[in-house]
């Protein structure tokens, strides 16, 4: 992909980097559409994050999806759920994670 369509690209995937060997992995590969604030579990088993399926469609839906660090098994927690996800956050035991509502 060359340098500008990168600039009206919608496309963006979310890595981690490991400190102590250097690997960057790259953990939403494989999504073409918008991967964006990656939240961590308390525990540091899960990672959260909000996606969009559709590349160059920047009305998509907003998903919510969770990945199992261990395993790098991938859910998605708003497949039945017809709003977006927006202002997740993790409880602080690490087993419920909440949505706060936008009051508009």
């Amino acid at each position: 992909m060359s340098r500008n369509e990168y600039s009206i690209s919608t496309n963006s995937d979310i890595y981690l980097y490991n400190i102590e060997t250097g690997k960057t992995e790259n953990l939403t590969e494989g999504n073409p559409g918008y991967d964006k604030f990656p939240t961590f579990s308390p525990d540091g088993k899960y990672m959260v994050w909000q996606s969009m399926a559709t590349a160059g469609y920047e009305s998509d839906k907003q998903r919510l999806f969770l990945m199992d660090l261990a395993t790098k098994e991938k859910t998605d927690l708003t497949e039945k759920f017809d709003q977006n996800a927006s202002g997740f956050q993790w409880s602080a035991i690490a087993r419920n994670l909440f949505h706060k509502w936008n009051k508009s």
